[in-house]
């Protein structure tokens, strides 16, 4: 039999373009179930010290933060992805530099902010109102909660700061400081250190985040304007809308105790991310060949914590950072500087 070279053809391509029809059939199927699936997750970050790490539990699965998922899954048929980049011993200025080191891959729903405990009461307006403004920056249209910590047990200074920033920024606050006194149990009984809360403490903590949460998800409230042109409290703060930051891997290597690195004229804060070792350590810190400070650190714990630290407020360097360090070890456990540059 003779086939005509036409209906050959058209008797190849028939099958072939039914295959490309039912392969791009399943491909648009598969990136709109991920576009579903990631849209359904409710994407959360927490930023805080070693309470916002839920340290001080008997139980690695009653840290507060660990029933925020169960319950939205249960509640909202939601999945919920927690980010906790919370850093025991730490200060509000490392929450703002751990939301500014963040990669850009997520944009979170709600961001939980637990500062306080560690900082001083000197600088903590402007460094907690960096964090705020680090969020807005980032994640415009987030929720934003501030946690009120129970470790203060009373309305310190501190508290009140967060309180009035949390007012100015439209920042839901949870105030475990009332929940620990409303709980019906004396504080020690809430706490196995005279801080860190303990597994009714965690629970505590939980209760309060959460009736927040609820009442952010069921209002569903429209698009707030946007935070960012909200003008700051404190002077200065258009210096953290620049960060860059410098890990140890662009550094050169002086000698085995020192680290030097190229920077082109910049003027603000700089500060220093590391491990601190157990033991007294010092770094001194040089620009363009004179010493600006000089950083004491002394550390009773064996296991070696991150810290993310001021190490000047305001410094102006033309070409070059030197970091000398006390001891080998504290120079091997440094991981890198940050700088934020006025405009």
């Amino acid at each position: 039999m003779r086939i005509k070279a036409g209906a050959s053809l058209q008797f190849v391509r028939k099958p072939l373009v039914a295959l490309v029809m039912a392969f791009l059939a399943i491909s648009i199927c598969a990136i709109g179930y991920k576009l579903i699936s990631q849209s359904n997750v409710y994407q959360i970050l927490i930023v805080g010290d070693s309470i916002g790490n839920g340290e001080g539990c008997d139980d690695y699965a009653n840290k507060w933060f660990k029933f925020i998922g169960p319950h939205m899954e249960e509640t909202y048929n939601r999945q919920v992805e927690i980010t906790n980049v919370s850093m025991g011993g730490n200060s509000s200025y490392a929450g703002y530099a751990r939301i500014m080191m963040l990669e850009e891959d997520t944009d979170y729903d709600l961001v939980i902010v637990c500062y306080g405990q560690n900082d001083k009461e000197e600088g903590f307006s402007r460094y907690y109102e960096s964090i705020l403004r680090a969020i807005n920056q980032k994640y415009p249209s987030c929720g934003v909660i501030s946690i009120l910590e129970s470790s203060q047990q009373t309305y310190t200074a501190k508290m009140q700061i967060i309180q009035s920033l949390a007012e100015h920024y439209g920042v839901s606050v949870a105030d475990t400081i009332k929940a620990f006194a409303e709980s019906g149990k004396a504080y020690e009984e809430l706490t196995n250190d005279g801080c860190h809360p303990n597994d009714e403490g965690q629970r505590l903590y939980y209760e309060t985040v959460i009736k927040l949460i609820d009442e952010m998800y069921v209002k569903q409230k429209p698009e707030q304007t946007e935070r960012s042109d909200i003008p700051p409290v404190n002077d200065n703060m258009e210096q953290f809308k620049s960060f860059t930051y410098y890990p140890k891997e662009k550094f050169r290597t002086v000698d085995r105790l020192t680290y030097e690195v190229d920077v082109k004229n910049i003027s603000g804060s700089l500060g220093i991310n590391y491990y601190l070792p157990e033991g007294e350590h010092s770094i001194t810190v040089s620009a363009d060949g004179e010493n600006i400070c000089e950083k004491k650190m002394w550390c009773d714990n064996p296991h070696m914590q991150e810290c993310i630290e001021v190490l000047a407020e305001d410094c102006a360097v033309k070409e070059t950072i030197r970091l000398s360090f006390s001891d080998i070890e504290v120079a091997d456990a440094f991981k890198g500087i940050c700088i934020n540059t006025m405009p």
